[in-house]
């Protein structure tokens, strides 16, 4: 595998009507990027031919049996299904460089395979899903949007760190980071919340903490 080259690992049975939507999306993502590798998790008798034929160059498949299903619990596929399409693609990933992942399958499973055969950062307990909902100004990146059903304080925290590392990603030099509550003055919310404040407060990105905002700020 080249190292300079970016590789993306995909998970083609994962979802409704997989693999047919996902080998249809890998196709139009490889006419518009033509220097991206994709390596294909999925059951090669489900799998068009034609489609590996035609983009030979830049997709390969790695065969896999088993399949994870939207309604499978992530503690049951942490035993079972380990020739998974979703879990080979994640082991594939561990040792790689310039590789990232993709699957449209189940939200729970992926989150506990990418935490138990990845592991999180230094200091990181949880992942977090993000996206990048658009504002007036441009963007701004939310999180976390399902990863958890849950939170504390401290998950806030990391949150947060992993958000504005995130946004200086995407070439914003000084990304402010604020928490989402019922309200912007100090002691609104929950007592969670309201320790979150104290603790980005008093981090290193306190310059860029700009407290509470609501819901119909996200998009000013």
């Amino acid at each position: 595998m080249n190292d300079t080259q970016i590789n993306i690992a995909i998970d083609a049975m994962g979802g409704d009507d997989s693999p047919t939507k996902v080998i249809k999306g890998c196709e139009i993502f490889l006419n518009n990027n033509k220097k991206t590798k994709l390596i294909i998790f999925g059951n090669r008798n489900l799998i068009s031919n034609d489609f590996l034929e035609k983009y030979s160059q830049n997709a390969s498949l790695v065969h896999c049996e088993e399949i994870i299903a939207d309604h499978d619990l992530p503690s049951s596929i942490l035993r079972s299904k380990k020739n998974s399409s979703m879990r080979k693609a994640i082991e594939y990933i561990k040792y790689k460089k310039n590789i990232g992942f993709v699957s449209a399958g189940n939200t729970g499973a992926v989150t506990a395979l990418s935490t138990i055969v990845l592991g999180t950062l230094k200091n990181i307990k949880r992942p977090a899903f993000c996206s990048m909902i658009p504002t007036s100004k441009g963007f701004c990146i939310m999180l976390d949007l399902g990863a958890n059903k849950e939170s504390n304080e401290n998950q806030l925290l990391q949150f947060s760190i992993m958000g504005h590392a995130f946004a200086k990603t995407k070439n914003i030099s000084n990304p402010k980071v604020a928490i989402l509550n019922i309200g912007t003055e100090e002691g609104k919310g929950k007592e969670y919340l309201q320790e979150a404040y104290n603790l980005i407060g008093k981090s290193f990105l306190s310059n860029d903490f700009i407290g509470y905002i609501e819901p119909d700020q996200i998009t000013m």
